[in-house]
């Protein structure tokens, strides 16, 4: 059993770690800005201490690392998507990267773990195959990946300075229930509310950019196998393995709901990298998926939803 906090933990993706975790036995504490929605934890509310501050207010983080024996941080914030612009990477800066700089050498003196999520995908920027290991070149062509890069290397340094024990984990592009489908990041989401509120989908170019997808629960599954099996000071990519255009997707969801869908296509994005697929040959190593098809993910999701919008 270990204690684990999670700044940023009632996001999509953290709330789903906090709920295995505890399914695991694990002691789950959560930092979270004051006045962050936390509906996602409603199941696992009585089970997890919330404590609300910001990245910056580090004698708190000490205090919660100190009263609770935390033995590991996962860090799950960032405000930033693919296609923010230089304003908010500068805020970013400020808000989140300056202040996580500050975080590590805390965590390097009570001898505590770090989790970082990380990139997979705008971090390793553009080339010709396009197929990711984590040994690839570091090249972002987003302030997105910059970001992350910048925190990637922080870590190292810290490691090397003080001996920071450290997980980076690289995931791809989780998908499912949890999910906002009302917001600006992730392409399934986003177009399976577009869906349900009989509104088009806009492709940014001719739909060619092929990523690599994975349902939230394969995810979460794959992060608990690394957090127990990870060992320390290693970088992990998580995803599928298998590439998908946007058109691929789109021809995916018209399968599962059955419908004509209507889409808009506009001009290309220059922060979109063609092609993104992750090599997870050493994920494997430590952790053998049963991964949902696309098909089968998506259906579950667009059905969740769906359902959700007939009973409100």
């Amino acid at each position: 059993m270990q204690n684990i906090l999670l700044i940023g933990g009632a996001g999509f993706i953290g709330s789903s770690i906090a709920e295995q975790l505890i399914f695991k036995n694990h002691n789950v504490f959560i930092l979270e800005l004051p006045g962050t929605d936390l509906s996602r934890l409603y199941q696992i509310k009585d089970r997890v201490k919330i404590y609300y501050g910001k990245l910056e207010n580090y004698d708190l983080i000490r205090d919660i690392l100190n009263k609770n024996t935390i033995d590991t941080v996962i860090h799950l914030v960032s405000t930033l998507i693919p296609s923010s612009s230089l304003k908010s990477y500068l805020a970013e800066v400020e808000i989140v990267i300056k202040p996580t700089i500050n975080l590590l050498s805390i965590l390097s003196d009570l001898n505590v773990k770090l989790i970082y999520f990380s990139s997979g995908g705008t971090i390793y920027g553009t080339k010709k195959d396009a197929f990711f290991s984590e040994r690839s070149p570091l090249a972002p062509i987003s302030y997105y990946g910059q970001s992350k890069l910048l925190i990637e290397e922080s870590i190292k340094f810290e490691n090397r300075r003080s001996g920071l024990n450290y997980l980076i984990l690289r995931p791809s592009n989780p998908y499912g229930i949890g999910q906002a489908i009302y917001g600006k990041q992730g392409l399934i989401a986003a177009s399976v509310g577009n869906i349900i509120n009989n509104k088009k989908i806009t492709i940014w170019g001719n739909g060619s950019v092929i990523r690599d997808y994975i349902y939230i629960d394969d995810l979460v599954d794959a992060i608990i196998s690394i957090i127990k099996l990870g060992g320390d000071n290693e970088i992990y990519n998580i995803g599928s393995g298998k590439g998908y255009s946007v058109n691929e997707v789109i021809d995916t969801l018209t399968k599962c709901i059955a419908e004509k869908i209507e889409v808009e296509y506009v001009a290309a994005r220059s922060v979109d990298v063609p092609s993104v697929v992750l090599d997870i040959t050493k994920l494997h190593t430590i952790f053998k998926p049963n991964y949902l098809s696309l098909e089968e993910g998506i259906r579950i999701f667009f059905l969740h939803e769906k359902q959700k919008s007939i009973n409100k």
